[in-house]
């Protein structure tokens, strides 16, 4: 595994994904699964729907329930 790679999927890591911006965080996603492209492990076809789904997640769920909680690492687990 590249460190690149493995810096990257910290961008799933609840409290960056709460408190690092979502461009960052949605850009460095891409990336990963780009890289699980080209190892055959995400189809081209599923890449795009993951990123969107992710894309939502952030959007969505992150802003309503973690970003006034301290406990927004727990919640967050909860929820996935």
């Amino acid at each position: 595994m590249k460190y690149t790679f493995a810096q990257k999927l910290s961008r799933l890591n609840p409290k960056g994904m709460a408190t690092e911006s979502s461009e960052g965080n949605i850009t460095a996603f891409r990336a990963c699964v780009q890289h699980l492209n080209e190892a055959n492990r995400v189809a081209e076809e599923v890449a795009d729907s993951v990123i969107s789904q992710y894309k939502k997640f952030l959007e969505e769920v992150v802003p309503l329930k973690f970003l006034d909680s301290g406990h927004m690492v727990d919640q967050l687990i909860m929820v996935c």
